[in-house]
């Protein structure tokens, strides 16, 4: 996930501490937690998918940045001025009956 880091915005795998857990404290898995650490942002996850997730969510909600392809939209990919805290931790929301 570091490298995934490197190669959508190059310099920002530096500001994350990511980790793989077996689980998340009252939640079901797969499941992540973002929060602040120190300077850092702190994303646990059941696999580096959740983790992927979490950064994903972390760019979208805090730092207003979107990568995607052009015909969706495109990209918003610039380093924000400073990394936003994450606040009090965040979990992904449950799943929705018939979701995807």
């Amino acid at each position: 996930v570091y490298d995934l880091l490197e190669r959508v915005l190059p310099g920002s795998s530096s500001h994350f501490t990511l980790s793989i857990t077996e689980g998340c404290p009252g939640l079901s898995e797969p499941c992540f937690i973002l929060a602040d650490s120190g300077d850092k942002i702190a994303i646990t996850g059941t696999s580096a998918s959740e983790l992927t997730a979490a950064v994903g969510e972390y760019f979208r909600e805090w730092c207003n940045i979107t990568d995607g392809w052009p015909r969706g939209g495109g990209s918003n990919v610039l380093h924000p001025p400073r990394w936003p805290k994450a606040g009090a931790p965040v979990t992904p929301p449950p799943p929705r009956p018939g979701g995807h």
